[in-house]
């Protein structure tokens, strides 16, 4: 397959299925204003933490990245799941998107302020009334409430109103970075960005949810909506939400490895190299977020869905690779040119988890699939694997080749996660076929 024709089966693949939910037909300029939200957003975050450090110092950053800690082990249990369905159930055929939206709203909103409850406890108990203050401390833990807004994403895509969304997200970004900035200035201290952090979080989402609340999101906690959504949705949710935690379980341990046998300074050299790999992420999000509402009204044809895939899977597959072998091309100059020379260790890892995105990239079309198909039980299983074989290579490997083995595991779980689970586990037969299309090279159409 060539690049024409991959580029003209991603083009069918985003425009040619508009007639059931009008997602699709838009869904090239879609992906483009997500990517350039996520971009400003990832941008902003970076550039923000920078100036946190330097503002803060060592042990004031260290309880700024405790809160963000916090909120990241919550993330995915807090959210059921929910987060990776949303965007299917909102794009349902011949639904109501803006009534699934809502009862999505509801029932997130209530796991995450059980969530945010157990967030400020625990910051609470942690540092025992000191280093924070209560708003500061509520103010963080509003972020986990606050995720329910989430759905309004795909809402804006099935609705048409993607970039006013996407502007009022980047601009809530760029909010966030010029408060840390004049806070900065000010010598504020944690608490001031601690709420800015919150603001930045949520802000956005909350304003553009009082512009857009003609879309029929309603803010009411109705109980009977959620009661009679939230079984079966937490039923399938739940595994996707162990696999969410196992994803981010896995990458701490690596780091409390790394420090447990080659001291702090080498997790901060491993740390760099992650965060600026950190940046291709926003393929995968924008891919995941773009195709998963396009995709969902082709689940009752399987035929053309089939075929979407293989074509979403090649997509994945091509660009996974050029993002590899840029990252491994700039990975010396990049690293040292940001961090400083003190970092120059960290070349060899970052070359090494450059090899990884590929199955990244695969991963998250994988994923799309799992939902798609209603297997995220078989996520689970994945998610198990792959965080067991990382955390024992990771053991195995780190004593003997430093920075270099906790990356070989890290890329070992990766493939493992998005391409072994599919041949290991009986329940992802449709993934594994779809990936023996893909690799077989069929010509595979839309219609």
């Amino acid at each position: 397959m060539d690049l024409r024709t991959l580029l003209a089966t991603v083009r069918a693949l985003l425009c040619a299925e508009g007639e059931t939910t009008g997602v699709a037909a838009n869904g090239v300029r879609n992906a483009l204003w997500l990517a350039m939200e996520r971009f400003i957003r990832f941008g902003c975050q970076l550039a923000g933490h920078v100036i946190v450090a330097r503002s803060l110092g060592l042990e004031g950053f260290g309880r700024y990245q405790l809160v963000l800690t916090g909120v990241l082990f919550l993330v995915p249990l807090v959210d059921g799941g929910l987060d990776a369905l949303t965007p299917r159930e909102v794009a349902r055929p011949g639904g109501d998107p803006a009534g699934n939206a809502g009862r999505l709203f509801r029932l997130r909103l209530l796991l995450g302020l059980f969530g945010g409850l157990l967030l400020f406890l625990g910051l609470w108990g942690a540092w025992g009334g000191s280093g924070a203050s209560v708003v500061a401390l509520i103010a963080a833990a509003a972020i986990l409430p606050g995720r329910a807004l989430e759905v309004l994403e795909p809402l804006a895509q099935v609705t048409g109103r993607v970039v006013p969304y996407a502007i009022m997200r980047g601009g809530a970004a760029a909010f966030g970075l010029a408060a840390k900035g004049f806070a900065a200035m000010a010598h504020a201290g944690l608490d001031t960005f601690l709420v800015i952090l919150s603001v930045e979080s949520v802000g956005g989402l909350l304003v553009w949810w009082l512009i857009a609340r003609r879309s029929g999101v309603s803010a009411r906690l109705g109980t009977e909506t959620v009661q009679g959504c939230a079984p079966s949705l937490l039923r399938e949710g739940f595994p996707l939400a162990l696999s969410g935690f196992l994803a981010v379980a896995y990458t701490r341990l690596d780091h409390l490895i790394i420090g447990w046998f080659a001291g702090a300074e080498s997790v901060g050299i491993y740390g760099a190299a992650v965060q600026l790999l950190a940046a291709w992420g926003l393929v995968p999000m924008v891919l995941y977020a773009a195709a998963t509402p396009a995709l969902t009204p082709l689940r009752g044809s399987p035929s053309r869905l089939r075929a979407a895939m293989v074509s979403l899977y090649r997509f994945a597959f091509v660009s996974g690779v050029l993002a590899s072998v840029l990252s491994m091309a700039v990975a010396g100059p990049l690293l040292r040119e940001v961090y400083g020379g003190d970092f120059a260790d960290g070349v060899a890892p970052m070359r090494i988890l450059s090899l990884g995105l590929v199955f990244s990239f695969v991963g998250v079309v994988r994923t799309i699939q799992i939902v798609i198909e209603g297997l995220s039980v078989q996520h689970l299983y994945a998610g198990v694997i792959a965080t067991c074989l990382n955390v024992f290579l990771s053991v195995w490997l780190v004593p003997i080749l430093g920075l270099a083995g906790a990356a070989w595991s890290t890329v070992a779980a990766g493939a493992m996660a998005a391409v072994g689970a599919v041949f290991l586990l009986p329940g992802l037969r449709v993934c594994r076929e779809t990936m023996l299309e893909t690799v077989a090279l069929r010509k595979g159409g839309l219609g």
